[in-house]
């Protein structure tokens, strides 16, 4: 562990020191004249003195922080206009500023638009777009729903058609994820048993989310791509499938629970989705003791301190979703998530008993427990981002349980973690380095430790597609073989 924070801090000086200023957004720019404007109207109330920074041109990331507080101020005036919606009223300028309680279509537009244009960097300072997008969705259909009421003469016909077009709401989201891989070996194995460079499809997700209710939402995530070994065929699975329910309208803002198929609340690594991941893979600790990231059950959702802490608590089978339960143990998984101004840590748990091997039975003594325990951290700056985590557990799936080395090995101790440091030195372009380690591989005991070095360029093509270059070495402490991959990905999400 020393190991991985003296590495931490060794790139994070080499990256800080040869920063350079992020690009500046030309005076002429259509942007300023769009935030001006929203500005004017009482979206925003702008900087300290009132002129955006005097007559300075501002960075994309400063521009995205204005971005970001536009989003909070239109939130607040949706909820004032559904405020005197419930009480029948028509809004008036009584007390506001002009305008202020008016939101067009046009505003909502040019919104939308500056989300797009500085959605790279909004990425970057840790903005979470999947919810500004959602919410820019759901404010457009607030106000469709809210100037029938108000505006129409036959408000209340026209709102309950609009509520019934809301009943049906279904929105479609994925992303697919090409890839081209060359590589010495298998990095699990000791032989290579794949040709030495081969196209793929990393993942082809869709996702379907239905949304019947204010408060009750329905998810389902088809996948149709090949997993990272090369499976001889792509074949379509059902990754996600559960039920949603807040009792507040948003999770953010009250309890919310879920049952069906997901993810493990478990970390960080664990619930980031390859489309947001800068790694082209998770961690070998990831991987060894969350195989597949999900499992069937219940989970329950809490923030607290106004979405500064979240609390999220689940019971599950145990097992990753291709394998079955045997018995009736459940495992109990606990995570919590602090927001410290730009810092981002969290810590979790798991403690269940059952333990499968890869024909998908019992392993002997499979009473004995079944643990996991974690710690991450992000701290986000301008153009630089540092991430890393830490895991330790007991007990690992997917073995051969006719070995001898079960009790010795499948039930020892292992622990490991990975650091990663991310720079932008343009608002479309990253430069990543993460360095992982896991102090025993499980399955493959006889490498002792294992570590690798991930190196990649990361490009912005447009708001919705990227292209990653990565190179990896694997190092292994024992009976070390040539396994170094180059990989080159291209996804677009939708």
């Amino acid at each position: 562990m020393k190991k991985l924070v003296g590495i931490i801090l060794l790139v994070a000086c080499a990256c800080t020191a040869f920063a350079q200023a992020p690009s500046d957004v030309p005076r002429d720019h259509w942007a300023y004249e769009a935030v001006r404007d929203l500005v004017e109207k009482g979206y925003m109330e702008g900087y300290t003195d009132g002129r955006f920074l005097g007559n300075r041109n501002m960075t994309r990331y400063e521009f995205a922080t204005v971005v970001k507080r536009l989003l909070d101020g239109l939130e607040a005036r949706i909820a004032a206009i559904e405020a005197k919606a419930g009480d029948g009223q028509r809004p008036t300028s009584d007390g506001v500023k002009p305008g202020q309680q008016e939101v067009s279509k046009a505003d909502l537009e040019q919104i939308r638009k500056l989300v797009e244009e500085f959605k790279p960097e909004l990425a970057v300072i840790g903005a979470r777009l999947d919810k500004v997008e959602a919410k820019l969705e759901e404010f457009g259909l607030t106000i469709k729903n809210l100037d029938a009421i108000l505006t129409d003469p036959e408000g209340a016909f026209e709102a309950m058609k609009s509520d019934v077009s809301k009943l049906k709401k279904v929105t479609v989201s994925g992303y697919v994820q090409a890839r081209y891989s060359q590589f010495q070996g298998d990095p699990n194995s000791a032989t290579s048993d794949r040709p030495p460079a081969n196209f793929s499809v990393r993942r082809a997700r869709i996702k379907v989310t239905g949304k019947p209710t204010d408060n009750s939402v329905v998810v389902i995530q088809l996948d149709g791509g090949q997993n990272y070994t090369g499976a001889a065929a792509p074949s379509v699975t059902v990754r996600d499938a559960y039920l949603e329910y807040n009792f507040a309208g948003d999770p953010a803002f009250g309890l919310s629970m879920q049952m069906g198929q997901m993810k493990w609340p478990f970390g960080y690594e664990v619930v980031q989705s390859s489309a947001v991941r800068e790694s082209p893979e998770r961690s070998l600790i990831v991987q060894r003791l969350f195989p597949g990231e999900r499992d069937r059950g219940f989970c329950l959702g809490f923030p607290m301190l106004n979405d500064k802490l979240y609390w999220k608590f689940g019971v599950f089978n145990g097992v990753q979703i291709t394998q079955t339960p045997q018995t009736n143990n459940k495992a109990a998984v606990a995570s919590v998530r602090v927001k410290l101004g730009d810092i981002d840590f969290g810590a979790s748990a798991w403690y269940g008993k059952n333990v499968l091997g890869k024909d998908g039975k019992l392993y002997y003594g499979s009473q004995d427990p079944k643990t996991r325990y974690g710690a991450d951290i992000q701290w986000y700056m301008s153009n630089l981002s540092i991430k890393a985590e830490y895991i330790t557990g007991v007990g690992v799936d997917g073995a051969d349980s006719s070995k001898s080395f079960v009790r010795d090995v499948l039930y020892k101790h292992i622990d490991g973690g990975w650091a990663q440091i991310a720079w932008n030195p343009t608002p479309a372009d990253t430069i990543a380095i993460k360095y992982e380690t896991m102090s025993e591989d499980p399955l493959y005991p006889k490498f002792g430790r294992r570590s690798s070095w991930n190196l990649g360029y990361l490009r912005w093509l447009d708001e919705k597609t990227r292209i990653k270059f990565y190179y990896i070495i694997n190092q292994e402490e024992k009976h070390s073989f040539g396994n170094d991959a180059a990989i080159f990905e291209w996804i677009t999400t939708f």
